[in-house]
């Protein structure tokens, strides 16, 4: 069930989504406990940069269903070629000493003892992919949680938000063909239950092996 909220985000004084947020959409009922168990897929390391390559498909035709599930099907919802580098997993007793901002959508519980915060920095290189979807206002952005995920929890922080987006778009990045660039998001997991692994692409087609706590 996606969820209302509303906060300033700020990180080392760069604000990751200007002025105050009403409203943005966050799954707010997310099981928390459910990290990955299974072990299919490919198994990364943090450091390996990974191609996340869908179909060459010019002038992709958001109807065709059966391109959009085999692409899906490749832990990739784009057409086109990018790589990425989950370049750091770090477990915080806080935001605040990850140098975040309470994130807004947090369930509750005390910091430290019952919740710990993680934060996902990733390196993004586009070459020349293209989301077969788009944002809420149309915008062809590519959607943080299609990159990774820690089990079935929802983020609760990120950077890299566009200026102009609107409160629904808050996961959403731009990043046109040619560019490249670093990304922190973050995740509220439970103290008692840090996950081993994280998944990685739609679906969890990649597995990133997590260092040991």
């Amino acid at each position: 069930m996606l969820g209302l909220a509303a906060a300033l985000i700020c990180i080392g004084g760069m604000v990751g989504f200007p002025g105050l947020i009403e409203g943005f959409l966050a799954e707010s009922e997310s099981p928390r406990s459910n990290f990955v168990k299974n072990d299919s897929g490919r198994h990364i390391q943090i450091g390996e940069s990974i191609s996340m390559d869908g179909p060459v498909a010019d002038g992709y035709d958001s109807s065709n269903q059966e391109l959009y599930f085999d692409t899906r099907s490749k832990g990739v919802v784009w057409t086109g070629s990018l790589r990425m580098t989950v370049e750091d997993v770090s477990l915080f007793d806080s935001p605040a000493d990850a140098g975040v901002e309470e994130p807004i959508e947090s369930k509750g519980g005390e910091w430290g003892s019952d919740l710990k915060f993680a934060m996902v920095t990733l390196r993004v290189a586009n070459d020349n992919a293209v989301p077969m979807d788009v944002s809420r206002s149309g915008k062809p952005w590519f959607l943080v949680t299609d990159f990774v995920r820690l089990g079935l929890t929802s983020p609760v922080w990120f950077d890299g938000t566009p200026a102009e987006a609107i409160p629904p778009e808050y996961y959403y990045f731009d990043l046109p063909p040619g560019a490249e660039k670093t990304l922190r998001v973050g995740f509220e997991i439970m103290a008692d239950d840090i996950p081993s692994q994280a998944e990685i692409g739609v679906d969890g087609h990649w597995k990133l092996d997590l260092p040991e706590r």
